[in-house]
């Protein structure tokens, strides 16, 4: 390019700036011009819609005279217009676009009330820039398109203010951008020529923007309600771009998080593995949970795309509720989705179906509960919520096991929500907050499955203040119990765990600060969290060694902390959960519930940590190490890993991890030799560590083709040839027999 080009482009782009910047400076004066004029009417007719403003600085533009210069104080005017009109001028007197619509998402998100909000958006100024912005966004390049960062940055803070104020709101704010758009592609150029043909020439359009937005979590709920808008209006071109490219987003956000969600789901079965193995050796707390936080530092770009993922898709289930209100009689499929395939309506709406049948797993997380407790308020003030249309989607599951599953966790999950934030609120001072949540419960009958009555005599329940008292929480907690008989087995538990995970949360902060009951309060922590019933806290208690056995967690309570006698006063779960399979599900709970902690940031994931640990734990005390079933879930096991994070030599840990043959794991191998010698699972593995290498490839040659029942008896392992123990010492089954030949053959035996 020439001098004189350069020039000649330098001044078209100074005078395009200077153009610009006019512009807006009438519209500035255009907007002040308005208000006044409205002031005036005001007053004229001897209305005030407001409080009187204190006097303006004398620099403010309503009042000062440059005539005049600085009017002495009482010489200067005085106005009077209420805060929605003073947040229109400063939303409408922005220098840009881009700049207007950060400033409107800032003050709807300031500002939660409905009134207010509602007046704001109906404002005519706020309304005329949102038209004037849509033109912009949708114009061809270079004739008043802001540049591509401005464009990115307007439809971001429009889908976050949309978020923010709800499908109503998100339909006015749509209609007004909606306005002055023309029926086309909305800013994408036709190609002029085959370079212009690549991504890279329409990035900065408006379509592409929208998907971009979605796509990066920002939200859904503003591109399907544009689309709407567009629609009524008679644009259907570029109605159907704008859905297109919302609906490609929201498909890139749900794939993204069943990827990762996949990656977690394996991680979260070794971690249960890892610990379940290290606890039959017999390892610490202590040692426990420096595995953990290893194994978190190991993974934690995982974890953290997890957590992002999740977030984005949380972020997104407003929009798709919003597509299945829009299509109410559109049939749904619980089949799966063909990659590529669009149609204009049928595709949206299974997209929208997929991304909440997740809801179950995108609740487990921070920015899913933060969703849920904001869909719960919706509920209870009448407004649209997401968790409207979960009875929808669950009538798009043709399975009943596969819809009675669905239904059960979204219900374990809005409970153990509502119960986790009304918690939190009356600790922070929000009553009101914790109302409208425990509120927003009675509106989900049909996802409970229950009455609404029994529901509403619960909600009620679970508000009785009695919950923050010791003399009247036992009372209150049985009352809960009677009302869930009979319910679905989920929910009832989910109730009963929100009960008492309120009642426990109420009574520790009005005892203060417990250092003694450090561990209570992490235990309880996580109950808060997880909405994990109490009965978890006996199992948890118990196994860690806290309770005799028979006691009870208010036992503990009452005797680690004076006047904590608390919660759970009469309400020991320990008879109930000691009896078969229950027992295991307890501690199959607690696992479960620790391991979904994990995920959470400081202090969940000590907590999360300390209940793997008790879930685990009250396994080997109850025997279910020694069970054929218990390692037949799939989760990969890494013995090897376990035995080097115990402090087991790289060397030896290999050899013993050969121990392990089938379904024979090194924990059931230890805990036959512990129950033999009357030593702890941790002396018996320090026993194999001691031995050379010789020694120990004997013991390793008799253990690998063996197998132990309960009653340490061993069992053909089956799966070696024809080599079975029997042939290898001569017929011995037991314990006993088998170390006989093992002393003949030189080798040092445990507790000898």
């Amino acid at each position: 390019m020439s001098r004189i080009d350069a020039a000649a482009a330098e001044t078209a782009a100074r005078r395009l700036a200077e153009a610009q910047e006019r512009e807006a400076a009438q519209r500035r004066e255009a907007a002040r011009r308005q208000l006044v004029g409205r002031v005036a009417a005001q007053l004229a007719a001897g209305l005030s819609k407001g409080t009187p403003t204190a006097p303006h600085r004398p620099g403010d533009r309503f009042d000062f005279d440059p005539r005049l210069g600085t009017r002495p104080i009482e010489l200067r005017n005085f106005t009077v217009f209420t805060p929605v009109e003073n947040d229109a001028l400063a939303i409408t007197s922005a220098a840009d676009p881009a700049q207007g619509a950060k400033r409107l998402a800032e003050v709807l998100e300031k500002h939660p009330e409905a009134e207010y909000r509602k007046a704001l958006l109906a404002d005519p100024s706020v309304q005329d820039a949102l038209a004037r912005w849509g033109k912009a966004a949708a114009a061809p390049k270079g004739d008043g398109r802001p540049a591509p960062a401005a464009l990115q940055a307007l439809v971001a803070s429009l889908t976050a203010a949309a978020q923010s104020v709800g499908p109503d709101g998100a339909k006015v704010l749509a209609d007004a951008f909606a306005r002055d758009l023309p029926d086309g592609s909305l800013g994408d150029d036709a190609p002029k020529s085959l370079d212009e043909l690549t991504r890279k020439n329409v990035d900065d359009s408006l379509t592409e923007v929208l998907r971009r937005s979605a796509k990066a979590g920002q939200g859904t709920l503003f591109g399907i309600s544009l689309s709407d808008a567009l629609r009524d209006a008679g644009k259907t071109k570029a109605a159907d771009a704008a859905r297109k490219a919302t609906v490609d987003g929201l498909h890139d956000v749900r794939t993204d998080f069943e990827s990762a969600r996949k990656e977690a789901a394996k991680l979260s079965g070794q971690l249960q593995s890892l610990v379940k193995d290290l606890a039959a050796s017999g390892a610490t707390k202590e040692e426990l949970k420096q595995v953990v936080a290893r194994f978190r530092k190991d993974h934690a770009a995982e974890f953290e795309r997890y957590a992002q993922t999740a977030g984005r898709l949380a972020r997104s289930l407003d929009g798709a509720a919003q597509v299945l209100r829009d299509h109410p009689d559109e049939k749904l499929d619980a089949g799966p989705l063909e990659p590529g395939f669009f149609s204009p309506t049928h595709q949206l709406v299974l997209e929208a179906q997929a991304a909440l049948r997740d809801l179950p797993d995108v609740l487990a997380t921070p920015e899913g509960g933060r969703v849920a407790s904001q869909a719960l308020v919706a509920q209870s003030e009448g407004r649209p919520s997401l968790l409207d249309l979960v009875p929808r989607v669950a009538e798009g599951i043709h399975d009943e096991k596969d819809r009675e599953r669905y239904l059960d966790a979204v219900s374990t999950g809005l409970v153990q929500t509502a119960a986790s934030v009304a918690a939190q609120a009356r600790q922070g001072g929000k009553p009101e907050l914790a109302t409208s949540v425990l509120d927003g419960l009675t509106r989900n009958a049909r996802t409970f499955r229950v009455d609404a009555n029994t529901l509403a005599k619960i909600v009620t329940n679970l508000k009785d203040p009695g919950y923050t008292q010791l003399t009247t929480f036992k009372g209150t907690y049985a009352k809960l119990a009677a009302l869930t008989e009979g319910l679905p087995k989920q929910f009832a538990l989910a109730v009963r765990g929100a009960g008492a995970a309120l009642g426990t949360v109420g009574i520790l902060a009005s005892a203060g600060d417990i250092s003694e009951a450090s561990l209570n309060q992490q235990l309880q922590f996580a109950l808060t969290v997880t909405g994990t019933s109490i009965q978890a806290a006996d199992v948890a208690g118990q196994a860690l060694g806290i309770l005799a056995k028979g006691s009870s967690f208010a036992e503990f309570a009452g005797k680690a902390v004076p006047g904590l006698s608390i919660a759970v006063a009469g309400l020991s779960a320990f008879d109930e959960f000691s009896h078969g399979d229950f027992a295991g599900g307890a501690a199959d709970t607690a696992i479960a519930a620790g391991t979904a902690l994990l995920f959470a940031p400081p202090p969940a994931d000590l907590a999360g940590g300390v209940l793997i640990v008790a879930g685990t734990l009250f396994k080997v005390v109850r025997g279910f190490f020694t069970s054929d079933d218990e390692h037949d879930g799939g989760a990969e096991k890494d013995t090897r890993k376990a035995l080097e994070l115990l402090g087991v030599p790289a060397d030896k840990a290999k050899r013993i991890k050969d121990l392990e043959n089938g379904r024979h794991y090194i924990g059931q191998f230890l805990s036959a030799e512990a129950k033999r010698h009357g030593l702890t699972p941790r002396e018996c593995l320090d026993w194999l560590v001691s031995l050379d290498d010789g020694q120990l490839q004997k013991v390793m040659s008799a253990a690998r083709h063996l197998h132990h029942d309960k009653q340490g008896r061993f069992e053909d392992g089956g799966d070696q040839g024809k080599v079975t123990f029997e042939t290898y010492v001569g017929g011995p089954r037991t314990v006993a027999e088998a170390e006989a030949l093992l002393r003949k053959e030189g080798v040092t035996l445990p507790g000898t």
